[in-house]
């Protein structure tokens, strides 16, 4: 995970799929379905990676930091990192099972969704209630997010929090969102909403289009 305490910059997905592996490599190396906590040794890095959250096309992953422990644990703003879910397996092995601290917990909010609101056939140059109208109206279990819109050149501008006291709806969020998005950028087809991290301790989501910046789920 990269973020502002004694972290390294974000690397999105380092590494690739290798095809150099043999294929007893490649059943020694595969790892079984992850879970929130597990500990795995990566060929690509020589440090432990601990997975956060997951699902069959993307994973969120910590890293040990020496002295300083696992990311989540101290970090209050901080960008996840990620990796295709069969990528990893392919180069891990569980050694160990660390689950997620209270703490860590409250910052991840593993209840909410890993990426939403993907449409192709819109763009986030639409009106706002024509973009709140693609899907039915729901409950985001959430009192407060953070929303990074883009740039014109595709680049991540500064977080907004969105807060409402008596709990954010999709409607609200994406009418926000909309508001915050006021530039156009030639990468983004459709839209997109994708977990970035956290922000000051609050879940933060990135505005993208259909296909995640990382294109891992497509």
């Amino acid at each position: 995970m990269a973020g502002t305490d004694h972290f390294e910059p974000l690397a999105l997905a380092p590494g690739t799929p290798d095809s150099r592996h043999s294929l007893r490599q490649r059943e020694q190396l595969m790892a079984s379905e992850f879970t929130p906590g597990d500990v795995l040794a990566v060929t690509w890095d020589t440090r432990d990676i601990r997975v956060i959250q997951t699902d069959a096309s993307e994973t969120f992953y910590d890293v040990a930091w020496d002295q300083h422990g696992w990311g989540l644990e101290r970090a209050r703003t901080a960008i996840f990192y990620r990796m295709r879910t069969d990528y990893l397996k392919e180069t891990s092995r569980i050694v160990r099972s660390q689950p997620l601290s209270p703490t860590e917990l409250d910052k991840l909010r593993p209840d909410l969704p890993m990426r939403f609101f993907r449409h192709q056939a819109a763009d986030w140059s639409n009106r706002k209630e024509d973009l709140a109208a693609l899907e039915p109206d729901t409950e985001l279990q959430a009192r407060q997010l953070a929303i990074i819109p883009f740039g014109t050149k595709g680049g991540s501008l500064k977080a907004h929090r969105i807060v409402d006291d008596s709990g954010l709806t999709l409607r609200r969020l994406v009418e926000e969102a909309r508001g915050l998005q006021q530039a156009d950028c030639v990468e983004v087809s459709g839209v997109g909403i994708y977990r970035s991290g956290i922000v000051a301790n609050i879940p933060s989501y990135y505005l993208w289009g259909a296909v995640d910046r990382a294109g891992h789920v497509p």
